[in-house]
């Protein structure tokens, strides 16, 4: 008897026992990781100091997109293809403890990925992101960085041929279809919200002052866009932390308390289609 479980310790790798924590370590060195990239700097004319990128901003609108900061480092992703055990624990450090920069668009939901090249270069490139990864991954992401892109009867005209309520009843699909998955993840623990109006980013680039294009009635436009748009995510519930940019206070401080409330809370109905 005390021979056969000596043979069955023999059959077990010596990775597997090690303890659980242990292993993750070792996978952590192997696989691929997001970080955030170190913010650019300018020197002004005379050379003695050196200004952030981030603080060449407008109201608060800064010139890049949130989420788009976040580099990965190459990897292994071999690892997934080991033995079951180790995809399914690798899977988890992969698409669980890694930030996933979301573009919502008009017309589809993609993953902005950034990688650093061993010449120290970050090109990017962007998938569409239900369709790239498989149902199982998408469910095991955690944090997020989502970019909301509302379209005006411009842009919309001149890039989709599109216009009237339909521009944002399309971005408010993509949406619809990004809540869902989200309120299926089990532990969400960072979600990142922002949106960005056409005019806001236009604006914002060439530090005009938003005083003639951003007024009164065209806040309240914006405000009611950014409602219908973002009302599917009051399915959402129990995310760690949330952060949102371009809304009003009131309208963050709504979707943040509906969001971080416990899943045993009935959602709301809102974001039903």
């Amino acid at each position: 008897m005390s021979a056969s479980v000596v043979r069955s310790d023999a059959g077990i790798s010596p990775l597997f026992r090690l303890p659980p924590e242990i292993r993750r370590i070792i996978y952590a060195f192997a696989l691929p990781f997001a970080t955030i990239a170190p913010e650019r700097k300018i020197a002004n004319t005379d050379g003695n100091r050196e200004i952030d990128w981030a603080a060449l901003q407008n109201n608060g609108q800064i010139r890049y997109r949130r989420g788009h900061d976040v580099v990965w480092t190459r990897g292994c992703t071999a690892l997934l293809a080991v033995s079951k055990q180790i995809h399914e624990e690798t899977a988890a450090i992969l698409y669980g403890d890694n930030t996933f920069t979301i573009d919502i668009k008009f017309d589809a939901i993609k993953f902005h990925l950034r990688w650093r090249t061993a010449q120290d270069l970050t090109p990017s490139r962007t998938y569409l992101f239900l369709e790239h990864f498989s149902q199982r991954n998408l469910l095991r992401i955690r944090h997020y960085v989502v970019n909301v892109e509302p379209v005006d009867e411009y842009m919309g005209m001149i890039k989709y041929n599109y216009g009237g309520q339909g521009l944002v009843a399309g971005v408010r699909t993509q949406m619809s279809q990004l809540a869902r998955l989200m309120a299926g993840v089990e532990a969400l623990q960072a979600v990142n919200i922002n949106v960005w109006h056409s005019a806001c980013g236009i604006i914002t680039v060439f530090n005009r002052t938003p005083s003639e294009s951003r007024t009164a009635i065209r806040k309240e436009k914006e405000e009611a866009q950014a409602r219908t748009i973002l009302a599917p995510l009051a399915c959402v519930r129990g995310v760690r932390t949330v952060e949102m940019t371009g809304l009003s206070d009131q309208h963050m401080e709504e979707l943040r308390t509906m969001m971080t409330a416990p899943k045993s809370e009935p959602a709301s109905n809102d974001g039903k289609n």
